[in-house]
């Protein structure tokens, strides 16, 4: 049985929503190692699961509900900031004329108000 890289199968996009191959690098299996390799697309993976969740759960009534990953990176991450640290929490102070600040500032009231899962201690 042949297994195929997805370099030779030649996609361009796969998901539910045509997330790019390169936007999660899981198309580089480029190492001669199979672990290697496999841990990278493992990581790819769990990247595109995070990513569909951010979206389905967090992004859905703004203007990256149908984003690809590389523009909700470009986005909402790659953000110039200033970090100020205190005793009990961290602020981030963006800049004044930040383009995105009204989608951040609705981004993070979500993700504020959404609970962490219960700790199940074996």
């Amino acid at each position: 049985m042949q297994v195929l890289s997805p370099k030779a199968i030649n996609v361009t996009s796969w998901g539910s929503f045509g997330c790019k191959l390169t936007d999660l690098a899981s198309d580089r299996t480029s190492s001669p190692s199979f672990l290697a390799n496999h841990m990278r697309l493992f990581f790819s993976c769990a990247a595109y699961v995070l990513h569909h969740a951010l979206r389905t759960k967090v992004l859905v009534h703004t203007e990256l509900a149908r984003a690809q990953p590389s523009t909700v990176i470009l986005k909402l991450f790659k953000i110039a900031v200033r970090v100020v640290q205190y005793k009990d929490r961290i602020k981030l102070q963006l800049p004044t004329h930040c383009p995105v600040k009204a989608l951040l500032h609705k981004v993070t009231e979500i993700l504020y108000q959404i609970r962490p899962p219960p700790c199940h201690n074996a």
